[in-house]
């Protein structure tokens, strides 16, 4: 799966899956710096829910070492962003900002990063977005979600449009 992420009203390119159980299951996970496997030790990466995530496509087999880290879009459930540099000045602020507490959320082609544990996915129905960006290919044209867009200044007081517990996941 490729999308758009969204941090701090910034987008960046992601992609996860193609190899191993395919993409990361669609949910609300911890970003968690300091838990990362051995993998991601040696590549500067950044965990996601202390290097442990359900699986529901394997029951009982969760995944480990799902992280963020740079690349081109293919990873075995990572979420690989291709602008690196930028995207870890922008998370450094946005984990300053926030007392070092922030959260994925993972939708359909679409993720966003907040302070908040849950908010309702931007999995709404998909746009082609029409952005020309000369890197992409046509066959890498990605889906977004513009039916609900969040950032740090939208998410103040936005406590009773949580989702209390409830977790979206890919159907099988």
């Amino acid at each position: 799966m490729t999308g758009k992420l969204e941090i701090m009203d910034k987008i960046y390119n992601f992609g996860t899956g193609g190899h191993g159980r395919g993409s990361i299951p669609f949910g609300d996970y911890p970003i968690t710096p300091n838990e990362v496997g051995h993998w991601g030790e040696r590549h500067d990466a950044i965990g996601i829910n202390g290097n442990f995530i359900p699986d529901p496509k394997y029951p009982g087999q969760p995944r480990k070492g799902i992280e963020f880290h740079q690349g081109l879009y293919v990873s075995s459930g990572c979420i690989v962003i291709r602008e690196w540099d930028d995207f870890m000045a922008t998370l450094e602020d946005m984990f300053e900002e926030y007392d070092g507490q922030l959260y994925l959320h993972v939708g359909l082609n679409a993720a966003i990063i907040t302070p908040e544990p849950t908010v309702p996915l931007p999995i709404g129905t998909p746009v082609i977005d029409d952005e020309d960006d000369d890197n992409l290919t046509p066959r890498h044209r990605h889906l977004v979600h513009h039916s609900h867009h969040y950032s740090h200044h939208h998410l103040a007081g936005r406590a009773t449009h949580r989702h209390h517990g409830h977790r979206h996941y890919a159907r099988d």
